[in-house]
């Protein structure tokens, strides 16, 4: 019973949080955008955020028969990704982008932070001291 008061608890706690993700997923109402502007404020520079390459690599845990020749491989951060931007890109792609209606995984992906030492990798000289010391 404790277990599903816990449950109770937490969908009480999360779902106004996660309202204003799910409306705007449906409705694509900018409104911080829309009152910058109205203040005058214009984009100088576009965007992009980029996980880092020698400390996140991301893994491939999916098993579904689209993505099983990437299991426990990196798609972020290895030769592995480069491969699969030049023969798969879209795959790829679709792999690493998250739902846009849930903010989750996509059907049949799942990519995770890779795990252990090995999960930084030794590309720059003074970090594979510090890993192999």
């Amino acid at each position: 019973m404790k277990n599903l008061t816990f449950v109770f608890e937490w969908r009480q706690l999360a779902e106004p949080l996660l309202e204003g993700a799910k409306t705007w997923t449906q409705t694509r109402d900018f409104k911080v955008g829309a009152a910058a502007a109205e203040k005058g404020l214009q984009a100088k520079y576009p965007v992009v955020l980029v996980p880092g390459i020698v400390s996140t690599g991301l893994e491939s845990w999916s098993t579904s028969p689209e993505y099983r020749q990437y299991f426990r491989k990196r798609l972020w951060g290895t030769t592995t990704m480069i491969r699969a931007v030049l023969t798969e890109r879209d795959k790829w792609m679709a792999a690493l982008m998250l739902d846009p209606e849930t903010g989750l995984d996509p059907p049949g992906a799942k990519v995770r932070a890779a795990q252990g030492l090995d999960a930084g990798m030794c590309t720059l000289d003074t970090s594979c001291k510090l890993l192999t010391s």
